[in-house]
């Protein structure tokens, strides 16, 4: 069984033994301090389940100690019940406003502090397991959240998260009122590269064709693959020439590149069409766009790309 830790602060050497001596378990640590900066160290380091807390101190006072616990991210959450002979009503006031969440009158009885200490102990530990699962839960939104917009294969992001993200990307090119060119690649005979070396060469073929379209483009606009041997990529911002050299540079490389499978040299070609963003027109008539462009390029000659005029 894993043990929890208690810590209490007193300057009495005596009333933490008998703290100890009340709480000590087999799932109970206490641990003992006697003033305010060994305790501070041992919250640091330790960061007990519980702290019972003297309220006069001989370096400070208790309360000043609750505050530095509370207001620090990584110990606020942990339970601190003050020790304290001052029972008047604005001590016991003061005592919870600064983060206390119970107290403890001296003398204690036994039975009082055990009770209170495993009450509030099992309190953290609900707490605890709930804050947990709450994390668990935003993260499986998170993973969940990325698998619904994110192509497996590639890495890169999929039509579905392509058309949910256009339109701002659209909105900020129109308020900037800086160009939005929508390019639309396409693997030359993919079918034969499947056909003749099989489909997990033809799978290696799409991740590295994806990672060098990505790389190119990954700071300027929404690159995804549209689907089988398509990918689409939005571009804001760059003017036609400058956007022209970077489209041949990416055939270039593809084109260059050794997709080696076992002692075959593999290589592939990408055909490329694009268009600039037409504000008269909706998302798919814009597509239809550049995908005509690049059938167009497709008939007069693979392995480059056209510019939809």
């Amino acid at each position: 069984m894993i043990k929890e830790n208690v810590l209490v602060v007193d300057d009495s050497i005596l009333i933490c033994e008998i703290v100890e001596k009340k709480l000590a378990s087999n799932n109970i640590n206490v641990i003992k301090a006697h003033d305010g900066k060994s305790a501070l160290k041992i919250v640091k380091e330790v960061k007990p389940n519980l702290i019972l807390l003297d309220l006069l101190l001989p370096d400070t006072d208790g309360y000043s100690i609750c505050e530095k616990i509370k207001n620090t991210p990584s110990t606020s959450d942990i339970p601190i019940i003050f020790l304290t002979s001052q029972v008047d009503k604005n001590s016991i006031v003061k005592a919870f406003n600064v983060g206390a969440i119970d107290y403890i009158s001296k003398p204690f009885n036994a039975i009082e502090l055990n009770v209170r200490v495993k009450a509030h102990l099992e309190n953290k530990r609900t707490k605890d397991a709930l804050k947990q699962a709450n994390i668990e839960l935003e993260n499986a939104l998170i993973e969940n959240r990325r698998l619904a917009y994110t192509d497996r294969l590639t890495g890169l992001y999929n039509r579905y998260y392509f058309l949910e993200h256009i339109n701002k990307l659209i909105e900020k090119s129109k308020l900037n009122n800086l160009p939005l060119w929508f390019i639309l690649f396409d693997i030359d005979d993919f079918k034969k590269i499947n056909d003749t070396y099989g489909h997990y060469q033809g799978d290696c073929v799409l991740k590295n064709v994806a990672s060098i379209i990505e790389k190119y483009f990954s700071h300027t606009g929404i690159s995804c693959r549209w689907g089988g041997e398509e990918f689409i990529s939005s571009v804001y911002g760059i003017n036609e020439e400058d956007l022209e050299i970077t489209i041949q540079n990416i055939c270039n490389e593809v084109a260059n590149y050794n997709f080696k499978y076992n002692d075959i040299n593999i290589h592939c070609t990408l055909t490329v069409g694009i268009s600039k963003f037409d504000y008269s027109l909706n998302i798919d008539e814009n597509i239809i766009i550049s995908d005509k462009a690049m059938y167009y390029r497709k008939r007069n000659g693979k392995n480059g790309y056209y510019f939809s005029k």
